[in-house]
């Protein structure tokens, strides 16, 4: 009897220790192995093992226990979460390095540590913070020992003492040579997160911001706290990534590597890396949503994604989440600010302690203003910062006005290892600053090499002959328009493409254009330059010149109707703008109306003055594909009949018609003085003076059909003064 209770207490202990087990460590029971540790000198030991044999994941927590995040991430990678204790660490690198004649030992700091933990993984032996025991001394054969920091060595071994930081730094650089990639460290509590960026890559690795023009990395990886990414840092970091005064943008790809916490970037550092490992249909769709009145919800295919777009009433924030927690790649296109966006109903995500979760290691691409100004409405508010923390791999927002993406309808979504996130947001920065920028607003948050797909999409030969440049594509079969990049010398300046292509799908591109021909981007970098564009598709000829007359007339019209998009899409069409004036406008009408005695032919050139005005704002927009601003019509409207009334009364000269034109346009140029006065770049601002010069021809135009509509229906006699 006493063996049977014996038996049955048995097995209740065994039973509850494996509940307790099922319910302490909930981690997969097979597959590759994933790293967790909460303590940074554990991390740093673990970063020479975590790339030793390709990538093993390596995490960091500031809990006890995994949490929702890091099981997510196991669950897409597929592989088993282990929790290291420093006991268990010493175990993993023990049975990793039962032999290594040397070792490094670091002082326990973690800026010391950081170097350490570089240098130990380039030479491919342990890392210690406390000098190893005689025993583990004469069990791995030490003989030589690299001092990283004021550490105290009681054996007889060859020692290299690398007891500053700045020596222990250009020891490592000077280990591993120049490099493509390299990795800006804060000296915060997230730098020491830098060390498994610089080991993947086996990158340079900096200290200062300063050292970017030293070592000229094509590459940079920032890794710091996100109160350190303010605007000003970032175009001050842009500014030193600047290397020759033929850059009008910076010459390196750059990506922040951030999050709210270390929990949060160490993440989206494992997510970078291991995405290849990743599966799941998610990663072949992609989400396009755009709150205007045109864009149809529908799914369709085009190589190589499901396209899902969402659009007017029904993107809102559940749709929007719910597509993006079973996508790749989703791009938003709103008004937006640091803390979301303006959706269908209403602001996304709203109260900071929402929290957005449950993404895959998706690209989110924010076609919006200020998303991507981390601390604009407080950190803890950032859009981009919660969006990080839900699962992306990777958030691309603007730091100031709207236009991140400028060249091709996805403008980030073709990333290749030739052409990796860092490099495109670069070029599309450059792209920008041709239109209406003085300086770059792109921000990328994450890995700046990453890349969605390993293979390019199409291969080119290039062709110099006198004069021009000719390209020759072979592509991969009929695609989605995709972006794509073209290294040539910089020996010639490029500011016009025509793309030939068969069945007459011929495509000119025309740097800066919006509007009558599609953007290209050109940037140097280095002893080349790199060029940007949208390629149809398939096989075809690109030929490349360095002027055409065609492009300049393109240009200045595209110009032209950027800077009226300014006035009247952009400023007069704000929320809150637009209503009032409309009715502000509308009884200046009625008041001049009542004060005034009217002839025929002055009330009706009045009226179809400001009925041709509101018409032509109507097809300006349609053609344009924009949301119709109906205040901005009325206002603009009622504003051409008021002027007439007031100005004209007869029309028997050009002067009067010219002095009407000055008036109307008056106010508009008061406009241009305050955004001016704001801080408006000087690229908007001499695009806003082309659309006050096409706004005056317009109105002018508008002005002489009335005087003319009025004189053959009143049966005026026409007077070849006036037209």
């Amino acid at each position: 009897m006493t063996k049977i209770r014996n038996l049955k207490h048995k097995i209740i202990v065994v039973l509850l220790i494996f509940v307790h087990i099922i319910l302490a460590e909930p981690a997969q029971a097979s597959g590759q192995p994933i790293y967790v540790v909460n303590n940074w000198q554990d991390y740093l030991r673990l970063v020479p093992l975590s790339v030793r044999n390709g990538y093993v994941p390596l995490l960091y927590t500031e809990h006890d226990s995994f949490t929702p995040e890091i099981m997510q991430f196991a669950e897409f990678y597929g592989g088993s979460l282990f929790a290291l204790s420093t006991e268990d660490v010493d175990q993993s690198i023990a049975e990793q390095w039962p032999r290594s004649e040397t070792i490094v030992v670091a002082q326990v700091q973690s800026r010391f540590g950081l170097v350490a933990s570089s240098i130990a993984a380039a030479l491919d032996v342990p890392l210690y913070f406390a000098f190893p025991s005689t025993d583990v001394l004469q069990q791995l054969l030490v003989r030589n020992v690299i001092v990283v920091g004021d550490v105290l060595v009681p054996v007889n071994v060859d020692i290299i003492n690398l007891t500053e930081l700045e020596e222990a730094q250009a020891y490592y650089n000077e280990l591993v040579g120049e490099r493509s990639v390299a990795v800006l460290a804060a000296n915060d509590n997230m730098g020491f997160l830098a060390a498994e960026v610089v080991a993947y890559h086996r990158g340079n690795l900096l200290l200062a911001p300063g050292e970017i023009r030293e070592y000229r990395p094509r590459y940079l990886a920032w890794v710091t706290r996100p109160e350190a990414v303010t605007k000003q840092s970032v175009q001050n970091l842009y500014a030193l990534a600047r290397f020759t005064d033929d850059s009008r943008v910076y010459d390196v790809g750059v990506g922040i590597l951030t999050g709210f916490t270390p929990h949060d970037a160490a993440l989206l550092i494992a997510r970078a890396y291991a995405y290849p490992q990743f599966e799941g249909k998610w990663k072949a769709r992609l989400v396009n949503a755009a709150t205007d009145s045109i864009s149809v919800s529908q799914s369709t295919y085009k190589h190589p994604f499901e396209i899902v777009t969402l659009g007017g009433k029904d993107l809102t924030s559940k749709a929007l989440l719910q597509a993006m927690q079973s996508s790749g790649h989703v791009m938003v296109e709103a008004h937006g600010s640091p803390s979301g966006f303006a959706l269908a109903d209403g602001a996304w995500p709203g109260s900071s302690t929402r929290k957005i979760t449950g993404l895959p290691p998706l690209i989110f691409v924010a076609e919006s203003c200020h998303t991507g100004d981390i601390g604009g409405d407080g950190i803890k508010n950032s859009i981009a910062l919660r969006i990080i923390a839900g699962g992306a791999v990777a958030y691309i927002g603007s730091m100031e006005i709207g236009g991140v993406g400028l060249v091709g309808e996805y403008p980030f979504a073709f990333s290749t290892p030739s052409m990796p996130l860092g490099e495109l947001v670069r070029l599309q920065n450059a792209a920008r600053m041709d239109v209406d920028a003085d300086r770059p607003r792109g921000i990328l948050i994450g890995e700046p090499t990453f890349h969605q797909f390993d293979q390019e999409f199409v291969s080119y030969e290039v062709f110099t002959g006198a004069g021009e440049v000719q390209v020759h594509i072979i592509g991969q079969g009929e695609t989605t328009p995709v972006v794509l990049a073209f290294e040539l010398s910089d020996d010639m300046s490029i500011n016009y493409a025509q793309a030939y292509r068969s069945g007459n799908r011929d495509k000119s591109y025309v740097p800066g254009i919006v509007y009558f021909g599609s953007p290209l981007s050109v940037a140097p970098s280095f002893d080349h330059q790199v060029l940007l564009l949208e390629w149809p598709g398939g096989d075809g000829e690109l030929t490349l010149q360095d002027w055409h007359l065609n492009a300049i007339l393109r240009r200045v019209l595209s110009d032209s109707l950027i800077g009226v998009e300014m006035i009247f899409i952009d400023l007069l069409a704000r929320p809150g703008t637009g209503s009032p004036l409309a009715v502000m406008s509308f009884l200046i009408l009625v008041y001049v109306w009542r004060k005034r005695k009217f002839e025929a032919n002055e009330l009706w050139a009045g009226v179809l003055t400001g009925t041709g005005i509101s018409f032509l704002g109507i097809i300006y927009c349609l053609v344009l594909r924009f949301l119709i601003p109906w205040s901005v019509i009325a206002m603009i409207g009622c504003g051409a009949t008021t002027v007439m009334w007031i100005v004209s009364p007869r029309w028997r000269e050009w002067g009067r018609i010219v002095l009407c034109v000055v008036v109307y346009i008056a106010p508009l140029t008061l406009l241009w003085l305050a955004a001016a006065l704001i801080g408006a770049s000087q690229r908007a601002q001499i695009l806003v003076v082309w659309g006050l010069s096409l706004s005056s021809i317009a109105y002018g135009l508008a002005v002489l059909i009335s005087v003319w509509i009025i004189q053959i229906f009143l049966g005026e006699e026409s007077n070849m003064d006036v037209i």
